[in-house]
């Protein structure tokens, strides 16, 4: 018999003496009994094991599981996180949605909004455990940590598997899934904590949270401003802090502006979280783009109008009849239909006072934006979205709810669809990201001439996808360490070689890469070696793309930077350690543009720099490149900002809704051809 816990705790020893007696362990001898049994835990919940713990941790047949997030693999040595994220949460959900046990809760006259913002709500798409990761990723990634440990033991191959897990919503669906990988869940009470208890309750009401930021702002003695009604239509835009006006090269949220012909008067900027720095003050000052904090706790000193929502409860959510079986689902059911609406109100009136027709995000990774469509919906105004990263599968995690989604082209038109998206149009803009690569050229070309003046006659730039603490849940810092530490070493052992490192995270990458500190200084002495930490947060890939031979993006998964070196021109290779045969990219060519280590990699290029001719498709994108972007011109943002332009133009005119975007598409299709927009 084999028992995994999720944490180990006093009563775990009780439990498994009392389960160890149902199931007639240690009734036969110690052959039959404790000796053929084993106890593995997944965490320790106390920092300091208590004194029964640490007894229970002595003995042989208790351990720890000791396991990274890498070594998590199905049999084909795909990765499970992956996986899990875009295929098994899909599977289970369904499971959740159709069992006819929670079925009759999810009413015929749901809303088709709501049920979406549900969908991705149960699959805690951004919402932290403890700090870590989406709970429900991290309850199926448990599982398959179990399943992984089995495996690694043939002995334990033909035991009977009991996981210890904590109490959760949606158990049927959940022990059906630790079923077929040969685990029986049995459910145990979850540990009280007041700080999570706390938090639960914040999050489950929005309206005592806000209440509660309110009452504390006036102790503090600060007020809020009423905002004043625009005499002109505008653009509400979502900000988290990435304004860069005056440095067009960075990063910025307003790029579909700076490049296109909108005019400030119709953008309104606000943010849930950031408050501006005195810099990004004046910048939005000298553009005339107002400014609204969300935030109740916004810095009074820093002249900034904060909204302060006054909610009429215009929509009300509708009363749920449950069976005493299914309590728990129905009251979560319940509590998260009055934050949609609190959400739908609260934007509702945010919107009617400012006089917003259009919303304009770029972040779909939770379901805020969704209430945000409907309340939108109710005032006859549009919602749009626009693409920041590349992806080419389908996962509960990416799905949105808005009237247009401005892509990178249309290829993923059929992957929206499968993910549950709801669009009116899905318009195909390009990389909107593209204009800032001419803009970065002249820096790249200072560090290109910098490495070999130093002697680097072949440059690599590399691009990481971050790393964490704890390796048990997401790539970790030691994974980070060795895929720096190759090409370091490679650096130092060949003179001829120089090294750009363009990292996702460069203000956290020294503290990543403490491990390797004296190999860092060692590359760096060289001068062939450059690390984009130094230069201002939000610089693009192609700064490092450009100043190099060859760029290697170290993330087959999330592979938007490995994107962007290809079609700023430069030969781009992919590393594949999680297997993930499931991209398109794989398209590319094994051992051509994708590799499973950096040894093959680093093979196949001494081969081309050895060879006069070379390898013919080394980091050739060609085949790929019009299917991840179709116009390649430099002008994606400009065509966003103009599409806006002429929605906003409809608005001024009085138009009704269907009319402006109906309008829009015609206009747009006459430009760029009707290959370029996707009706619903």
């Amino acid at each position: 018999m084999n028992y995994f816990f999720e944490t180990l705790r006093y009563v775990d020893s009780i439990k498994i003496c009392i389960h160890a007696i149902l199931n007639k362990i240690g009734a036969q001898g110690d052959k039959a009994g404790i000796g053929t049994m084993e106890c593995f835990f997944i965490d320790s919940s106390p920092v300091n094991p208590n004194y029964l713990i640490k007894k229970m941790m002595s003995l042989a047949w208790i351990k720890k599981l000791d396991f990274t997030y890498a070594e998590i693999r199905d049999d084909s040595g795909i990765l499970m996180g992956l996986k899990v994220l875009y295929f098994d949460m899909q599977t289970v959900l369904d499971s959740i949605l159709s069992d006819k046990k929670y079925s009759y809760l999810f009413k015929k006259d749901i809303s088709p909004y709501f049920f979406l913002y549900l969908k991705k709500e149960i699959t805690n798409t951004v919402v932290p455990y403890d700090g870590v990761v989406q709970p429900f990723l991290l309850t199926l990634l448990k599982i398959n940590v179990c399943k992984h440990m089995i495996k690694k033991q043939p002995s334990s191959i033909h035991k009977k598997n009991i996981f210890f897990m904590e109490n959760r919503l949606w158990k049927k669906a959940i022990a059906q899934y630790a079923k077929y990988t040969g685990i029986e869940i049995v459910w145990t009470r979850q540990k009280f904590s007041l700080s999570r208890f706390i938090r639960k309750q914040l999050n489950d009401n929005p309206n005592i949270r806000h209440s509660l930021k309110l009452l504390i702002n006036r102790k503090k003695g600060m007020s809020t401003q009423n905002v004043v009604k625009s005499a002109v239509p505008l653009i509400s835009i979502e900000s988290f802090g990435h304004i860069n006006l005056f440095k067009k090269e960075l990063f910025s949220e307003l790029s579909f502006f700076i490049q296109s012909e909108l005019c400030h008067k119709n953008l309104l900027l606000y943010s849930k979280f950031s408050q501006l720095s005195s810099e990004q003050r004046e910048e939005l000052k000298a553009s005339g783009i107002s400014f609204i904090s969300m935030n109740p706790s916004a810095d009074k000193k820093a002249e900034v109008l904060i909204y302060s929502p006054n909610l009429k409860n215009k929509f009300k959510p509708t009363k749920i009849n449950y069976k005493p079986t299914e309590k728990r689902e129905a009251i979560y059911l319940q509590t998260q239909e009055k934050k949609y609406h609190f959400f739908k109100n609260y934007w509702f009136d945010f919107f009617s006072k400012t006089n917003s027709k259009i919303h304009v995000t770029q972040f779909r990774w939770d379901n805020q934006h969704i209430p945000i469509t409907d309340a939108l919906n109710e005032l006859g105004g549009i919602s749009t979205l626009w693409q920041t990263s590349h992806f080419d599968l389908a996962s509960p995690v990416t799905s949105v709810f808005v009237d247009i989604l401005f892509s990178f082209s249309l290829e993923n038109d059929l992957v929206e669809k499968e993910q549950g998206s709801s669009i009116k149009y899905h318009v195909a803009t390009g990389y909107l990201q593209d204009y800032r690569f001419n803009l970065v050229k002249p820096m790249a070309e200072k560090i290109r001439k910098k490495l070999r003046a130093n002697g680097a006659e072949k440059i690599i730039s590399f691009f990481d996808e971050n790393s964490t603490l704890d390796e048990r849940w997401s790539h970790g810092n030691s994974f980070a360490c060795k895929q720096y530490a190759f090409l370091l070493e490679k650096l130092l052992e060949n003179p001829w070689l120089g090294v750009v490192f363009k990292p996702k995270k460069p203000q956290t990458l020294r503290a990543r890469l403490h491990e390797i500190d004296e190999l860092i200084e060692k590359a760096i002495a060289t001068g062939r070696c450059h690390f984009c930490i130094d230069e201002v947060y939000g610089l693009p890939p192609a700064l490092g793309a450009f100043a190099s031979d060859i760029a290697v993006h170290g993330n087959m998964a999330a592979g938007t930077a490995g994107v962007e070196a290809a079609l700023c021109g430069v030969p781009t290779l992919l590393l594949d350690y999680e297997n993930w045969e499931y991209s398109r990219l794989n398209q590319l060519g094994k051992n051509e543009v994708v590799f499973n280590n950096w040894e093959s990699l680093w093979r196949s290029l001494l081969s081309h720099w050895n060879s006069k001719t070379g390898i013919a498709n080394l980091g050739n994108w060609q085949p790929l490149l019009n299917q991840l972007d179709p116009f390649q011109d430099g002008k994606a943002a400009q065509r966003m900002g103009n599409y806006l332009k002429w929605l906003i133009q409809g608005y001024e005119q009085g138009l009704k809704k269907e009319t402006i975007l109906s309008d829009a598409a015609e206009r747009y299709c006459k430009r760029w051809g009707k290959d370029k927009i996707s009706v619903w």
